[in-house]
């Protein structure tokens, strides 16, 4: 029993170091993710002056292999999101709630770091008096 539950712990290492590292591929950058609003659809993206479609399941599970030399945006159109990535890593996105979560690698740093950039950004936005600050009313004029 000692050893089942060795080899087990063993093969559980062993997946999650492999699932987490680059898809070995430094020309290709593999973008997959799991968003049921878009179950049964085809999305598009672009990427690199190129559009690539690809038909998500009935799960919302899609995947892209995007052949790419250097970093850069994608968009994709049905999610209206831009999306950085890595050649060489593989991006998962998930939809959780109303949030957008990324996991994997560089790539998915970046762009929950965006995430919470924006977050913060709109914060600060949204308690500014927006009156004042779109007004193009001088308050005074003085004329000497």
């Amino acid at each position: 029993m000692k050893m089942l539950r060795t080899l087990l712990n063993i093969t559980m290492i062993l997946l999650i170091l492999t699932s987490c590292s680059s898809n070995g591929k430094k020309d290709r950058a593999i973008i997959s993710g799991h968003i049921p609003e878009i179950a049964s659809k085809t999305i598009w993206i672009e990427a690199n002056d190129s559009t690539f479609d690809c038909a998500v399941d009935s799960f919302g599970i899609f995947r892209f292999d995007i052949p790419s030399a250097r970093p850069g945006y994608l968009f994709i159109k049905e999610l209206e999101k831009k999306v950085f990535y890595l050649p060489g890593e593989s991006l998962l996105v998930e939809k959780v709630d109303k949030t957008y979560k990324y996991s994997g690698g560089q790539s998915a740093l970046i762009n929950n770091y965006y995430i919470a950039w924006n977050k913060h950004l709109y914060a600060v936005a949204d308690t500014s008096d927006s009156e004042k600050y779109y007004n193009q009313k001088p308050y005074r004029i003085d004329i000497w």
